[in-house]
């Protein structure tokens, strides 16, 4: 984020501002659209943006703090403390409206994935208890302090661990010995799809499809169940509010999907590909990532791009596009 990594200067918050109506006004006469994904912190929002000024397509609002806990509650708890009452969804999302940001430009974001954590003690397992470092790395996603949904679902239904739903945060955690991991699941993900309509958001990011049970093996569930049930609420709503009003015009969600092109990497029955993208499920999809080099946006994986002997995953990407039921926008995201 400007201003907010080593070596950024203050100005850096004027500089992003700039570069913004640089790039609109590159991108109008290609039709092209603009998108970011901003932070949620409030120490990050007040150093790095200047939201008035930067209005434009729209706005994934992410949230990547690491603290001990649910990553991406809905709302506080009572006896939470300001920093922890300042990093939810729902006081960031007012905080980006309050202070100039229009409700339609927003997009939350989703997270099908949990973050954990090693516990001082097996016997202190609440949220916020002590934590001595991330929690193990899962079979499939190989990263410490990171489970995706389905390798959640695997702890939970078939290796003893406890569930709980917390009221306040409207999320789940759920424990075993040590390890902790907060995330969201089918009943908690519906809190937050309400919460969107009733805010008048733009709609609802997800990072990542390849992060869902996309095959629907392992949560008896079926395929993209936090996608499938995220999708279908916010569909219902609109068709019932259309029904409630007479009305024929229908203020379309937008619903933006992350492809991440290193997911093809992972073993056996998580490799990810763009033909196990279910584009039904999307209006947008952000192909992650490319990367800037020599002031060109240029492909990160090698198979990104066609070569002589085989097409990349581009082309693929393209090909879902158009086979789609519906119109979808694609983007590519640096990083």
């Amino acid at each position: 984020y400007p201003d907010s990594r080593h070596g950024s200067r203050p100005t850096d918050k004027q500089h992003f501002t700039n570069l913004l109506i640089e790039l609109k006004r590159a991108f109008r006469p290609f039709k092209f659209l603009l998108t970011a994904a901003v932070g949620a912190g409030k120490s990050t929002i007040d150093a790095a943006y200047e939201i008035p000024q930067i209005s434009f397509y729209f706005f994934n609002l992410s949230s990547w703090e690491s603290k001990t806990g649910i990553q991406v509650p809905l709302y506080s708890r009572q006896n939470d403390n300001k920093l922890d009452k300042e990093l939810t969804q729902d006081w960031s999302v007012r905080y980006w409206i309050n202070n100039g940001c229009s409700s339609s430009k927003i997009v939350m974001g989703l997270a099908l994935y949990g973050r954990t954590f090693r516990l001082a003690s097996s016997t202190e397992n609440y949220i916020g208890a002590p934590a001595v470092g991330p929690g193990n790395a899962g079979l499939y996603t190989n990263e410490q302090g990171f489970l995706a949904y389905y390798e959640i679902c695997t702890r939970v239904k078939q290796q003893g661990w406890t569930k709980i739903f917390d009221e306040e945060h409207k999320s789940n955690y759920a424990y075993k010995d040590e390890q902790w991991v907060g995330y969201d699941d089918l009943y908690s993900i519906s809190y937050k799809i309400q919460y969107v309509q009733e805010m008048g958001l733009a709609g609802i990011m997800f990072w990542a499809a390849d992060l869902d049970d996309f095959t629907g093996s392992s949560c008896n569930e079926g395929k993209y169940p936090l996608m499938n049930k995220a999708v279908n609420l916010i569909r219902s709503q609109i068709q019932s509010t259309i029904s409630s009003t007479k009305s024929s015009l229908q203020e379309k969600k937008r619903i933006v999907c992350y492809y991440t092109n290193w997911s093809q990497y992972r073993p056996d029955q998580a490799k990810f590909y763009p033909e196990d993208l279910d584009g039904s499920l999307c209006t947008h999809i952000i192909y992650a990532f490319a990367v800037l080099n020599n002031s060109k946006l240029t492909p990160f994986q090698s198979n990104d791009e066609d070569t002589q002997s085989s097409k990349g995953f581009f082309y693929f990407i393209f090909i879902l596009l158009i086979r789609s039921d519906r119109r979808l926008s694609l983007f590519s995201s640096d990083f």
